[in-house]
């Protein structure tokens, strides 16, 4: 009866003994090797989430991209078919000239042609152009039909017309107040160097 009770005293200890050893066993088998694997593992997977969103980030910002490329392009289509191309600013001498030869080939005599100072705004640019000189009422009205259809980037802000209808030998004057509409571009001379020589 003493063996008996001393065999399974013993054999009690021993299993004690080994449970505590393999509980030790296996807690550091859990976190020194299973423990760094898993927070590996997480660790992958938010960088992985992580790369997923910035991927459709940059998917997202790519298609804006895309989209804004053809709304530019069809915007710029639009603008090659408009009937009026606005010319920069600093072709102003060429306006001029185009001014003066087209009033001779209307009839009518250009004194005077001064352009003004050139007004900005974020979309245009505004030139003020006085042309003066002599003509008749249908030469005028003739240089009016042809600047409209020649010339669609050029306003009449004010005409004057004077003479004597009774005196043929007194020239009727005309005296207009024109405005171009040119694109919003620095120029780096002044409307003053910029304008043509009057004509007399």
């Amino acid at each position: 009866m003493k063996l008996t009770f001393k065999t399974r005293s013993k054999f009690h200890v021993a299993d004690g003994v080994g449970m505590a050893i393999l509980a030790g066993v296996t807690l550091v088998f859990i976190f020194g090797l299973i423990a760094p694997l898993a927070m590996r593992e997480r660790q992958a997977a938010a960088r992985a989430d992580s790369a997923t969103r910035q991927q459709q980030r940059a998917n997202a910002v790519t298609a804006t991209i895309r989209e804004a490329s053809v709304a530019l392009d069809q915007v710029r289509a639009k603008l090659a078919e408009a009937p009026v191309q606005l010319r920069p600013v600093n072709a102003l001498n060429e306006r001029v000239a185009s001014l003066v030869t087209l009033g001779s080939d209307c009839g009518l005599i250009v004194q005077d042609i001064r352009p003004g100072e050139v007004g900005k705004t974020r979309k245009f640019a505004s030139v003020p152009i006085h042309l003066a000189g002599q003509g008749s009422y249908p030469n005028v009205t003739r240089f009016l039909r042809r600047l409209h259809q020649e010339l669609p980037d050029m306003g009449v802000s004010n005409l004057k017309l004077t003479g004597a209808p009774d005196d043929a030998a007194i020239a009727a004057r005309y005296e207009f107040e024109l405005r171009w509409i040119a694109m919003p571009q620095e120029i780096t001379a002044t409307p003053a160097q910029l304008a043509a020589t009057p004509v007399q």
